[in-house]
């Protein structure tokens, strides 16, 4: 592939472009030696095996018992089931599945396998029929783990060498609970002559017992050609060029959840444009998917419009919808049908809309999708025909019929006709560097919010247009009404944010396939940006990195040292079951508040997410939907843990044991049981000192050693509950809970 040059053009933004938060630097230790089969050549090398019509089932079956012999020997070959995925029509490809399900007296184990035409392992996902001893602590520790996946791996793919790219737990986003098996996620990326491949990847999970859970690979079944490495550029020569070339502006953060409530902004620093590397052959900065000499000039700020558009704006109705659709959506293709679902209504993004669910139908092809309407204003909130033509049978030009600047005319009348009430808040695109897409033979804008000057980050309008009569594809809005901006005044100088971006970032040589629409993938030599620590953004205000997440930070910042509970308490942490406000006093022996306790119980056995309770009412008198642990609560009394008939609940008051023994039971499903005093055992020596009501759950959680008695004999119902006491209790609770099956 050519390198794309260009010199002069006006580009002052990345926003269409930044990219995550590259990997780290690879380690040499972590490299899986086997012999490479590819030649260091331009021209492609030849794959010897022979790709097959047909694969009978019997084949897979034999190909599962190779791959894991002894394994399965539980499962009948008349127990597998085979299924045939055509993911690849015009040229005939397949993929091959085999799976089987099998109840294990009250357990089910299951497995899925898929396989290419050439019987070569796709994915696997495994899990067995019981996964007790992967809960924590686990049988195997990380480094155990990774071994066993980089023995499956070179089974695997023996002929290839592959660096470990990441080790990283399989949960994102939220907590993870007791009752989950541990699983290690590690990413390996395949390499040519020693350079990482980009895109060229396996994923393998191994279950804290040993046993291997998941495994993918990249499914490319084209033979690549490689870039020769001669007259590379050195790696400190490519990070002086681009450490010479940032170029840094500010920027508003917005910050939001997804119930369009608690809106913050931030003020950052961010580069301007975004260098995502440097070309490792000739020294060029790529910006986007292109390569340039120098960078572009920055462009001025322009608005769309000065001052508001003057349009009546009134409410729509369901049919006002209804027939408006049909005029964005009606397809210009006679063997393409548009169906109008239904309409519904949402709250997207903080905004009341309507939501209209629609089908493009032909012969047996599909796509569907939802386009939305501000129901008071009538202007487009989102709208995505942009696949519209990926169901068309009919060969279309690969050449743009409309130039950029016809396609920008063409999106800002859109905007003028469909999202007109907001639209003096935005400008015109800074960055059109990268707008048009041969894949899609499409235009891609993004009109950036400016306020007091500067670029709003997560507040635009992103319009995709047809190079091939103009018509609109996609049209997304993102506007906020947002009282409290940062001071621009109260950011830090400029060098200084300028030095922590040169002292953060790194590069590293890498293959990558760069040209996207030519269906043989061809590798260059790219040196990408990297960040020596992981960050989100960098806070200009604060002058400082911050990492953004939508979990607790605690696990990476702290760890518990030198207590007996030092393991539990740890690993809660990792979880998210364990949030850690004040690393820096906190006390592992500290008596634990009843919402604390509560809040730290309930997500050791659920996966929970803040806004599942938005707009719930209370149960408890003293507890609004504004108290900090209204969430938990209300989850709680949904769960049965807390008793509904009470009016209160002291979510600041002490826990004891006997409060605790009572929730325990309750997780474990055997409330009516403890009710039954007369058949258990009541013999703790302290008995009269437990309420009459609770004696049958002291009893219960006693005798399943989760919350036992002391040498004495005695329960102690009133003895208060540390951090330390509840993280052991629970590891207990959770072993217990999955080996009863409790429904939790």
């Amino acid at each position: 592939m050519n390198k794309k040059k260009i010199t002069t053009l006006a580009l002052s933004s990345a926003l269409l472009f930044s990219g995550a938060v590259p990997t780290s630097v690879f380690a040499a230790s972590n490299v899986i030696s086997a012999k490479s089969t590819a030649a260091d050549t331009d021209s492609s090398h030849e794959t010897q095996s022979v790709v097959q019509s047909e694969i009978s089932e019997e084949q897979l079956i034999e190909r599962v018992r190779e791959l894991f012999p002894d394994k399965f020997d539980f499962i009948q070959d008349d127990e597998f089931e085979m299924r045939v995925h055509h993911y690849d029509p015009e040229e005939g490809r397949k993929e091959y599945s085999l799976d089987f399900s099998k109840q294990m007296n009250q357990d089910y184990v299951h497995a899925q396998f898929s396989f290419n035409e050439n019987l070569e392992l796709q994915s696997l996902y495994y899990r067995p029929a019981t996964t007790k001893e992967a809960l924590f602590p686990p049988e195997v520790t990380k480094e155990e783990a990774e071994k066993i996946a980089k023995d499956f791996l070179e089974k695997l793919h023996s002929d290839d060498s592959f660096q470990l790219n990441d080790v990283t737990s399989a949960y994102y986003g939220t907590n993870q609970t007791l009752t989950e098996p541990i699983e290690y996620r590690f990413i390996f990326e395949k390499t040519f002559k020693g350079v990482p491949v980009n895109g060229q990847s396996v994923s393998i999970e191994v279950l804290g017992n040993g046993e291997v859970s998941r495994y993918y690979t990249y499914r490319n079944n084209e033979t690549p050609t490689f870039e020769q490495k001669g007259n590379v550029l050195s790696k400190e020569d490519a990070l002086k060029s681009l450490k010479d070339n940032i170029k840094l502006d500010l920027r508003y953060r917005v910050n939001y959840d997804y119930r369009g409530e608690d809106i913050s902004v931030d003020l950052i620093y961010q580069m301007d444009p975004t260098i995502n590397g440097v070309d490792a052959q000739s020294g060029q900065l790529r910006i986007g998917q292109k390569f340039v000499d120098q960078l572009p000039e920055t462009s001025e700020i322009k608005m769309l419009k000065e001052t508001p558009v003057q349009r009546e704006q009134k409410p729509l109705t369901k049919e006002d919808v209804q027939a408006l659709s049909k005029q964005l959506l009606e397809p210009e293709d006679d063997h393409i049908k548009l169906y109008i679902e239904q309409i519904t209504e949402e709250n997207r993004y903080g905004i009341e809309t309507y939501a209209v669910h629609y089908m493009y139908r032909t012969g047996n092809s599909g796509f569907g999708s939802a386009i939305h309407f501000n129901k008071h204003t009538g202007e487009l909130i989102d709208f995505y025909k942009d696949n519209y033509r990926g169901i068309n049978e009919e060969e279309t030009s690969k050449e743009p019929q409309l130039t950029k600047e016809e396609a920008l005319e063409k999106a800002i009348e859109y905007i003028e006709t469909y999202a007109s009430p907001n639209m003096h808040h935005f400008a015109y695109p800074l960055d059109t560097l990268n707008a048009y897409d041969e894949r899609t033979q499409s235009y891609s804008f993004l009109f950036p919010r400016i306020k007091n000057g500067v670029t709003v980050d997560g507040n635009y309008m992103r319009l995709r247009v047809s190079a091939e009569d103009g018509s609109l594809l996609t049209l997304n809005q993102r506007f906020h009404e947002i009282e409290k901006w940062p001071d621009i005044e109260d950011a830090v100088a400029k060098d200084k944010a300028l030095k922590a971006f040169k002292d953060n970032i790194d590069v590293m040589l890498k293959y990558m396939d760069l040209d996207y629409a030519d269906e043989k993938s061809h590798y260059e030599l790219v040196y990408t940006l990297q960040y020596n620590k992981p960050a989100s953004y960098y806070d200009a205000v604060k002058g400082e990195w911050v990492k953004y997440s939508t979990t607790s930070d605690s696990s990476e910042s702290f760890k518990v040292e030198d207590h007996a509970a030092e393991k539990e308490l740890n690993y809660l942490i990792e979880a998210n079951i364990l949030t850690v406000e004040d690393p820096e006093n906190f006390d592992p022996d500290e008596t634990l508040t009843k919402g604390k306790a509560l809040e730290i119980l309930l997500k050791s056995f659920e996966r929970y997410y803040s806004y599942d309770d938005y707009g719930q009412e209370g149960t408890f008198d003293n507890i609004d939907s504004d108290h900090p642990l209204f969430g938990i609560i209300e989850r709680s009394v949904d769960k049965g843990i807390l008793d509904a008939s009470q009016p209160t609940f002291d979510a600041d008051g002490k826990m004891n044991k006997e409060q605790l023994a009572i929730w325990y039971t309750r997780i474990l499903g055997l409330d009516v049981v403890a009710q039954h005093t007369s058949i258990l055992k009541l013999d703790f020596d302290d008995i009269d000192s437990i309420d009459p009501d609770n004696q049958g759950y002291a009893a219960i959680v006693h005798g399943l050693n989760i919350l036992p008695a002391d040498e004495n004999n005695e329960f102690n119902p009133d003895e208060e509950i540390s951090y330390a006491d509840m993280a052991v209790s629970l590891v207990k609770l959770a072993k217990m809970a999955q080996e009863m099956k409790t429904n939790y």
